[in-house]
């Protein structure tokens, strides 16, 4: 039964709703708070494209499985949508689905997880540990050779991969400062007239070439984090110079 929802999970968003696999005529879906019937394709079809492109990648994290009757079975579990990039840090969505099944069938489907919610990157270190990191956690992104530092605010972890790749599918508050930084700007304590302190007080040099450029990107983004909510009182209009 896990199989069979690992495949209906590959084909959100990608196949025509009268393809989808494993598929009862009665099936019922739930995504997040909008409940629609098979024959509602319209509907359904705009709410699976809206979580799941053709050019994403599926990840499939945990999955287990319970019967509760000798036809019937409940498969539980999560899986990461990424976006068609491969930055090396198995950047994405993280989604949590629900299928109930009646004689092999899925009839009814509970998928929970939005785009709008904070993306999750999965980085392999280079002692082979994993590390689950959300947006809010990660300060800034430094380029080191052929590896990435995350600095958070209490660690620093190496993993592979470049900037360039990484930063196709950044969030749009991640800005690349120079060639060797990317930056969280809702954690930018301050910015001066050639650097910007961030909040764990690490100073990174904004290049001279293009300052100017950079500056209002960064002052943009801190206004849209303010008109967000995310803005913190310590970043105030007398620190962008």
């Amino acid at each position: 039964m896990i199989r069979r929802v690992k495949v209906i999970v590959e084909s959100l968003g990608r196949k025509r709703v009268e393809e989808m696999p494993y598929c009862s005529e009665e099936i019922r879906w739930q995504i997040n708070k909008l409940y629609l019937k098979r024959n509602d394709k319209v509907q359904l079809r705009q709410a699976l494209r809206a979580n799941v492109t053709e050019n994403d990648r599926i990840e499939h994290l945990r999955y287990s499985a319970q019967a509760l009757e000798r036809n019937i079975c409940v498969v539980c579990g999560s899986f990461r949508v990424v976006n068609g990039v491969d930055s090396g840090a198995g950047y994405g969505f993280a989604y949590e689905i629900t299928v109930i099944l009646r004689n092999a069938l899925a009839e009814w489907v509970i998928l929970h997880g939005s785009r709008d919610e904070p993306a999750v990157w999965v980085i392999r270190s280079d002692e082979d540990h994993i590390y689950n990191l959300t947006e809010s956690e990660v300060i800034y992104i430094e380029s080191s050779h052929n590896d990435l530092i995350w600095h958070c605010r209490d660690i620093a972890i190496r993993g592979r991969g470049t900037l360039k790749a990484l930063e196709k599918c950044m969030p749009s508050h991640f800005l690349r400062l120079q060639r060797g930084y990317i930056i969280n700007t809702n954690h930018i304590r301050k910015m001066e007239r050639r650097d910007v302190v961030m909040d764990n007080q690490d100073i990174l040099p904004i290049p001279h070439r293009n300052s100017g450029q950079i500056k209002r990107k960064i002052r943009n983004c801190l206004t849209k984090g303010e008109r967000n909510g995310n803005c913190r009182e310590h970043i105030g209009k007398k620190s962008l110079l």
